[in-house]
């Protein structure tokens, strides 16, 4: 966030709406803040695990505002907004077509298929099974490329991507080998 403090916070918490939550960023806490992590505002924010649960990502909760409050805090601040891949709500479509037809499911076949998934899902279980995660961190970035790096003793995972074109690669030793993939490509 430009080497300026962000924010962290529940729009209906902390101004009422999204609307609100931008009048108290330019109001009373002008130039404080150069960013603001949003929590989640998607349909519902304020289900059983305090939004963590949405039903849809794509649908802003009307109570809270819309779409158009988010772009207009990102023309002022840095915006960063959660998605939430871990669980949903019981309400939505991915779970209800779950509950309809069990193993028959669609929404979630769909969704598996996608690219970016397959890819996160590779990343996750690569980060499970390998010993450099549970060693120290260093992170570092210049304009949109960022550089995570996790080492334990003779094991490292290195992961480079550029945020500007959505590339990304990790390069890892195993068994005393370096290797190196795309993050579509990891094992």
């Amino acid at each position: 966030m430009h080497a300026k403090v962000g924010l962290i916070a529940y729009a209906d918490r902390f101004g009422a709406d999204l609307a609100g939550l931008h009048g108290l960023l330019n109001g009373p806490l002008r130039g404080l803040f150069g960013g603001v992590h949003v929590l989640p505002f998607y349909r519902p924010y304020d289900g059983a695990d305090a939004g963590f649960d949405p039903q849809d990502h794509t649908e802003v909760d009307e109570r809270l505002g819309s779409w158009g409050d988010i772009s207009a805090l990102g023309g002022e601040y840095q915006v960063m907004a959660d998605m939430i891949v871990n669980h949903v709500s019981s309400g939505s479509a991915p779970f209800q077509d779950w509950l309809a037809r069990g193993d028959a499911r669609t929404e979630i076949d769909a969704s598996l298929a996608r690219r970016v998934v397959r890819a996160l899902c590779r990343l996750i279980r690569f980060r499970n099974e390998h010993p450099a995660f549970d060693g120290n961190l260093t992170c570092s970035g210049e304009g949109p490329g960022i550089v995570m790096s996790w080492a334990r003793d003779d094991d490292e995972a290195v992961l480079r991507a550029d945020l500007a074109d959505g590339t990304a690669e990790v390069t890892w030793t195993e068994n005393g080998t370096r290797r190196h993939a795309p993050l579509a490509e990891l094992p």
